[in-house]
């Protein structure tokens, strides 16, 4: 199995404009290992962290948004009592005394002016398990997760209601009261079950295109796709983006979305590039 969603490392995707970024934990003799698709990638969230260190050391006046999750192949963990929430609060707050520790924020509000964060890492999470001791998304963003499908869509496949979803939100998008739109556009143990199962490769189902032989028809990639869709921008809404192997069309395309924002004092006008970078 492919688990990379990347080309770049941490420090790369930085350099290149990534301010947002996405990892999924397990949490594991009192730390928090870094993993993919239920796969150990031999990294913490310290080493994370030194990579963001480095970055904002050189550049003082820039932020970088963290969003920690739970690996949802490890969830189980929860149900059985294994884990607590509190559990993954003290190990969060473990990190405050690391090398980057003084630059963690865990409670914000994207409505701040961006000079109260700027050299700063700011910690966020769309995880319930980690919403009692890091800024939820979740409270001020509607994600597409939170959007319910009809029946005629609930049993398509999963690329298919990621758009679905996608679209409605657009088309309601000026009659929610939510602050942003958070869009999951990437993988998850649904979308492996589905596609990777099948011999996709999920960089070929997102980035490339793939060919599908019992249809014997050719797919374009999820990311064409998006940047060449028609569909009306929220551009009274920040749009946050989670993709998988980002391209920079990907990045103008998401920069143009928010350009519009009206909230030109806040943290979100200046997320210039505004979406999630994956492990």
């Amino acid at each position: 199995m492919d688990i990379r969603t990347q080309d770049l490392s941490i420090a790369d995707q930085l350099t290149y404009g990534v301010r947002m970024l996405e990892i999924t934990v397990r949490l594991e003799n009192g730390k928090l290992e870094i993993y993919s698709s239920g796969i150990a990638l031999n990294k913490t969230l310290f080493n994370a962290l030194v990579e963001i260190e480095q970055f904002l050391h050189f550049h003082s006046r820039e932020l970088v948004i963290l969003v920690i999750n739970y690996d949802d192949h490890y969830f189980l963990d929860w149900l059985d009592g294994i884990l607590t929430k509190l559990d993954l609060c003290m190990a969060i707050d473990e990190y405050n005394h690391v090398i980057a520790g003084w630059r963690l924020v865990k409670n914000w509000d994207l409505d701040e002016t961006i000079d109260k964060y700027r050299g700063k890492i700011l910690l966020a999470t769309n995880d319930f398990l980690f919403e009692d001791c890091i800024h939820s998304i979740r409270h001020e963003c509607l994600t597409s997760k939170d959007i319910v499908l009809s029946d005629t869509y609930a049993f398509s496949d999963t690329i298919s209601q990621k758009w679905n979803r996608y679209f409605k939100l657009n088309q309601n998008c000026y009659f929610f009261t939510s602050f942003c739109f958070f869009y999951d556009m990437s993988f998850d143990v649904l979308d492996q079950y589905a596609y990777v199962k099948k011999g996709y490769n999920r960089r070929d189902v997102t980035a490339f295109g793939y060919y599908d032989n019992v249809e014997n028809k050719c797919y374009k990639p999820l990311n064409y796709i998006f940047i060449n869709n028609d569909i009306p921008d929220c551009i009274f809404k920040l749009n946050i983006f989670n993709f998988e192997f980002i391209t920079m069309e990907i990045i103008d395309h998401v920069d143009k979305m928010n350009a519009d924002v009206r909230h030109s004092h806040s943290i979100n006008i200046h997320l210039q590039h505004s979406y999630v970078y994956n492990l």
